[in-house]
């Protein structure tokens, strides 16, 4: 696991460290609590709680704090409060949610990881035992202490742990990966080997010693063959779990040539000091250990709060024009904004708006409704805005790409009485060529596109305004690639002509140089370093071109919004105009800077409007 995290490409499958330290968990933790329970016949709760308290506390909230500190010390200064929540979560043993949740949300998946991700696994632990222990206390009463009818249930559960995970797998990876019920199976089957213990103590040496190295092969195995295109965790788990309950049922019983001699030798050994836990003042004195955690915890939590509500300084300089104002005030918007174009900031302005740290977290109505579906789906939601009774329907369709423009979008629908319809797909591309997500071809994306179209054309809409970022490779590339784009085009614009309306196809805005937000905060008063130049800010220049040629083959007109990103003259595109932030992301407009450029993109919808 070490050696993955440290990028040695062989050991690509190292994450499955994690399952290996799963099982072994439920089989060390539990063995404790049988051994209790077949000495006492009870189970003393709140002795367990405060033997993990003082085992797992002060180590993970020094951990919390230090790392804490040094996020706010050397991270961006814009996702402090992004962090201080982690911290949080990872104080009261939910961060594993957090990050499940983050990376199931589209506009937040290429952010870096959080300094925090190593305390999810630790989460996955603590709520397990947060209810296996009264767990194994019922049924080893009920079942009057006769193991073998205290693992019929536990493995049952087992088993429907394992089948939610390999369902949610194929469903929601970060939620199987990171969310407790798809990995209670992992704990429970360490668990079901320590009931199982007695017996296998028995097992003879001939048969004992094979099991551990072939245990240790299947996990090797895992590590060296999963990659990050294997559906983790899913059945693949089976793989190294399976090979860590080998290790461990051989290990049982003396073997003298069983893998035991390898993983003890010295170097393989983790030492590990615990002054805290094995201090006098604690010995035998459960409620001293419970508020020593209680207290820890609070702390930890506190910290976090405080962080959060106390972000660090972002230097700032004289304020700037409102964009919004300025625009819609504007006898000729295009014309003021050029002029805001060619004259931008050298630091941030004193009234940036919304805030720097706030900039990611402002969503349009298409996220927060769950209008813009994600990439399993492949069917269209029709999500409905503006005047909603209107004959007048516009349609908003393509990728996360054509999402940037709702805001303008919604804002020209309610004031012009226009019925708009949002239909958005995560890196769906608007041409009708498959390319490749997560190693594989983009399959949904077609599916979804196919009934969309189909869907479109039902509503006969008087206008379809489509757009969809430039990156994204053909899943079967050709020798020719601009025609390849251009007959992908030239097939969507067919399908969407078909009903009458008019199409606008809008080309892919110009990239930033890397995150805007992370290198506006790191450079507040010197934004020039952010900026990016316009022959710079074009991941495929070839899509645009086939844009061009497909639009001109079927009538589709063409807007090019590069002009109302980057100067004329010198080609720069700042990373704020006005009192604005123009990216939210490395590709993305902001939610605010695109209902600015309301006033720009209206004269040419109303245009096409007007032709009907």
């Amino acid at each position: 696991m070490v050696l993955s995290h440290a990028g040695v490409p062989q050991v690509s499958g190292g994450y499955i460290g994690v399952d290996v330290f799963f099982v072994i968990s439920g089989f060390l933790i539990t063995s404790l609590l049988l051994r209790e329970l077949a000495a006492t016949g009870r189970l003393s709760v709140r002795a367990f709680y405060a033997r993990r308290a003082l085992r797992l506390l002060p180590a993970s909230s020094l951990v919390i704090t230090v790392t804490l500190v040094g996020s706010w010390l050397f991270l961006s200064k814009a996702r402090l409060a992004e962090y201080a929540g982690d911290a949080l979560g990872s104080a009261l043993y939910v961060v594993n949610f957090r990050l499940a949740a983050t990376d199931t949300d589209y506009l937040a998946q290429d952010s870096p990881p959080s300094p925090f991700q190593h305390f999810w696994s630790l989460a996955v632990e603590e709520q397990f035992y947060l209810v296996w222990p009264l767990l194994l206390l019922l049924c080893w009463r009920a079942a009057r202490g006769r193991r073998i009818w205290v693992a019929i249930p536990l493995g049952a559960l087992c088993l429907g742990s394992f089948v939610f995970s390999v369902l949610l797998t194929n469903h929601s990876a970060p939620w199987a990966y990171f969310g407790s019920p798809g990995r209670g199976w992992e704990l429970g089957t360490g668990a079901l080997l320590a009931l199982a213990t007695t017996r296998l103590e028995r097992l003879p040496a001939f048969l004992a010693a094979p099991l551990t190295w072939i245990g240790l092969a299947c996990v090797t195995l895992a590590a060296f063959w999963y990659d990050d295109r294997t559906p983790f965790p899913g059945h693949h788990a089976l793989l190294p779990v399976l090979g860590t309950a080998l290790v461990l049922a051989g290990g049982c019983a003396p073997a003298p040539h069983g893998v035991g001699r390898l993983l003890g030798l010295r170097p393989l050994v983790r030492l590990v000091e615990n002054p805290v836990r094995f201090h006098r003042i604690f010995r035998g004195r459960t409620r001293r250990a419970l508020g020593l955690g209680a207290a820890l915890s609070a702390g930890a939590t506190v910290l976090s709060l405080t962080a959060a509500a106390v972000p660090p300084t972002i230097e700032v300089g004289a304020p700037a024009p409102e964009l919004t104002e300025e625009l819609a005030g504007a006898p000729d918007p295009q014309a003021r904004l050029k002029e805001l174009l060619q004259s931008p900031a050298a630091g941030l302005p004193s009234n940036l708006s919304p805030a720097l740290p706030k900039v990611k977290s402002s969503r349009s109505a298409v996220y927060r409704d769950g209008c813009h579906v994600d990439y399993e789906s492949t069917r269209p939601r029709l999500c409905v805005y503006g005047k909603r009774a209107s004959s007048r329907t516009v349609v908003l369709f393509g990728d996360s790409h054509a999402a940037q423009w709702f805001p303008a979008l919604e804002r020209l629908a309610t004031t012009r009485g226009w019925r708009l319809v949002s239909m958005t797909k995560a890196s769906c591309k608007v041409a009708a060529v498959t390319i490749i997500r997560d190693h594989q071809p983009y399959t949904a994306c077609d599916d979804w596109r196919s009934q969309a179209i189909a869907k479109i054309n039902a509503l006969r809409p008087a206008l379809v305004v489509v757009s969809s970022s430039d990156a994204g490779d053909p899943a079967h590339p050709t020798g020719d690639p601009l025609g390849q784009w251009t007959t992908g085009f030239e097939t969507t614009f067919r399908g969407l002509t078909a009903s009458g309306a008019h199409v606008a196809a809008l080309l892919d805005t110009p990239w930033p140089k890397g995150d805007a937000v992370d290198c506006a905060a790191e450079n507040s008063l010197q934004l020039q370093t952010c900026a990016n130049h316009l022959s710079d800010g074009k991941p495929d220049t070839t899509r645009h071109t086939a844009v061009r040629r497909a639009a001109g083959a079927t009538g589709v007109s063409v807007i090019d919004p590069a002009p109302w990103l980057c100067a004329a003259r010198t080609g720069i595109c700042p990373v704020v105009v006005g009192n604005t932030m123009v990216h939210r992301d490395d590709s993305h407009l902001s939610e605010a800077y695109a209902k600015a450029l309301t006033p720009v993109l209206a004269p040419t919808l109303t245009g096409l409007l007007g032709r009907g």
